[in-house]
């Protein structure tokens, strides 16, 4: 499976901020194969038994998905073990490359689990969920979760993580938009075509730095979001920020091709990207809501 390959050299310096183009397979899902901040203390050797152990405890509360309308909840929940999400019903497609998944039990905003994702240099560890096709043109696609980076790795100007997305298609081959972690470190809001892009075409992909500090390690950073706005007279356009007001603060525009979906998936995970080592990035995801209007 090809992972988030922002595959030549200038693809890097989009995760500064600069525009460029490039071709190639982008943090591209595979088939399965193999909310303030709340400060918590670092995850703790065994925090989840090993894949197939035993079921984290009974939270005495509903699930934090209880009540939600949008598209898609997801709080991680009801799932017994990591091997109880992989593959299942709800995330049918996934990858362990270079990485791997647990649950965080003890640091969960929401108990008992919290999704935690691990991945080194050439990571593609991700899951992924694609919902029925489109009947009209939505308003707004809103990909909304609460994040916490225990380590964002050692990207460099050649070499990116690419977070959480949402994909134009079943895969991210038919394009997509994403939070990713390059240089600094810092946020950016990234946007990539699809492969069927000729290689040498400008605009293949462009990257804008998200404003504001870089979220502190160790503590669940609030709510984090990536939108497509839909609205006219704009053409659709591009959103990463964290709480409010959106960050960076103007939409960046994305190209033609996005104008028109018929079919969109949400991407969760780690997967490193570029020509350079992007090294141990720790993650953990948790309180995902999908909201197409």
């Amino acid at each position: 499976m090809k992972g988030l390959l922002l595959a030549c050299g200038a693809s890097l310096a989009t995760i500064a901020g600069v525009a460029a183009g490039c071709g190639g397979n982008s943090f591209t899902a595979g088939s399965a194969v193999a909310d303030a901040a709340v400060e918590a203390a670092p995850i703790e050797a065994g925090a989840e038994a090993e894949a197939g152990g035993a079921a984290p405890p009974v939270d005495s509360g509903p699930p934090w998905c209880t009540g939600h309308t949008e598209t898609f909840c997801e709080d991680f929940d009801e799932y017994p073990s990591i091997t109880n999400l992989l593959g299942s019903n709800t995330w049918p497609v996934y990858d362990q490359q270079a990485g791997s998944f647990t649950f965080d039990t003890i640091n969960a905003p929401s108990p008992p689990n919290a999704l935690h994702v691990a991945g080194d240099d050439g990571a593609e560890v991700i899951i992924v969920k694609s919902f029925p096709a489109l009947t009209k043109v939505p308003t707004k696609v809103v990909l909304t979760f609460d994040l916490r980076i225990n380590s964002p790795g050692t990207p460099g100007l050649l070499s990116a993580a690419g977070l959480a997305a949402i994909a134009f298609g079943n895969s991210i081959n038919d394009g997509y938009v994403a939070m990713a972690i390059g240089d600094g470190p810092t946020l950016s809001a990234l946007w990539v075509q699809s492969t069927t892009t000729m290689p040498m075409d400008a605009g293949a992909f462009k990257a804008a730095p998200v404003t504001g500090a870089f979220p502190s390690t160790g503590i669940w950073a609030a709510s984090f979001v990536v939108e497509v706005d839909y609205s006219p007279p704009m053409p659709p356009c591009l959103l990463v920020y964290q709480g409010v007001p959106p960050q960076p603060s103007s939409c960046v525009p994305l190209p033609p091709e996005f104008a028109n979906p018929t079919v969109l998936s949400i991407v969760l995970g780690d997967v490193a990207g570029g020509a350079g080592h992007t090294g141990s990035v720790d993650l953990e995801f948790d309180n995902v809501t999908f909201n197409i209007r």
